[in-house]
């Protein structure tokens, strides 16, 4: 399967999602059409600069980049620039996207294992393939076993048992990027894994379930390739994620050299009736 999300729309390969009509609506700076009771702390941010990764057409994104975008709460407040793309790979049952005459006829199938894009040779399957700058942001299986091997621009940078890649058995990856929960809970890789040009994930001797998040950046973009060890830079921005994570975020990550203010309002609003947000006269973001 491939979920794509842009910035433009969401979509499943096949298929268009469109979100249903909520409860509550924002129009205008006002909620409208429901009875709620409210209360919000809002903070009150003024810019004076980000500090936002986007990939642009022609910049350079490294390992180091790839390490703080996920910890990067201004990224989150700004819509993906153009060209950059989400998608996700996964083993649902491909019974699934059987569409006839408008309706899908196994929308209830649920063998979501050991579904894969195709055979590759000597018993490998093919999990995930992308030919674009990008970049591999979540691996997540129900239980690993077997092999895998990640070709990142042509080459196998990563081979060997599945299970070391959340097990801390292979470097730079361990807690709290990679972890594996109870058995049969699953188990997560978190450590973006860059490329330039192209991707393939493929196992061998698995056949559980599995989902493979990704990005891909416009085909200008320069990404630096994974490849241990890490370079200073790297190494650096993965001790900074780890600490955050373990942590928690700072004052200084949240706001850098901005002002901030908290604010907070509590009203009865009546269904039909509307009520509008606390207003700033200076240019700020709320959080």
């Amino acid at each position: 399967m491939v979920t794509s999300y842009s910035s433009s729309s969401t979509s499943e390969r096949g298929n268009r999602i469109d979100a249903g009509p909520a409860a509550a609506r924002w129009q205008g700076g006002r909620f409208r059409g429901v009875h709620v009771r409210w209360r919000v702390a809002l903070a009150a941010a003024l810019l004076i600069g980000a500090a936002a990764i986007p990939a642009r057409a022609g910049e350079q994104v490294t390992q180091a980049d790839l390490l703080r975008r996920m910890i990067d709460l201004d990224r989150l407040t700004l819509p993906p620039p153009a060209g950059e793309r989400s998608e996700l790979f996964s083993s649902f049952d491909r019974r699934q996207a059987d569409v006839r005459d408008g309706r899908y006829i196994h929308w209830d199938a649920n063998n979501d294992r050991g579904q894969f894009l195709r055979d590759a040779e000597d018993g490998w399957k093919l999990m995930a393939a992308l030919d674009s700058p990008g970049a591999l942001t979540r691996f997540w299986c129900d239980k690993p076993a077997g092999n895998v091997r990640i070709v990142l621009d042509g080459e196998a940078v990563i081979a060997g048992p599945f299970e070391d890649l959340f097990n801390g058995a292979l470097e730079p990856f361990g807690k709290p990027l990679s972890y594996e929960m109870k058995p049969g809970e699953g188990a997560n890789l978190y450590f973006p894994i860059g490329f330039s040009t192209s991707c393939r994930v493929l196992c061998r001797d698995f056949d559980g379930e599995y989902q493979i998040d990704t990005v891909t950046f416009p085909l200008t973009t320069r990404v630096q390739r994974f490849q241990p060890p890490l370079d200073a830079a790297a190494q650096s921005a993965l001790e900074e994620v780890a600490k955050t994570y373990t942590e928690g975020l700072t004052d200084k990550q949240l706001f850098g050299q901005r002002k901030y203010s908290r604010q907070a309002a509590q009203e009865d609003v009546a269904g039909g009736a509307s009520s509008r947000a606390p207003e700033r006269s200076v240019p700020c973001t709320f959080r």
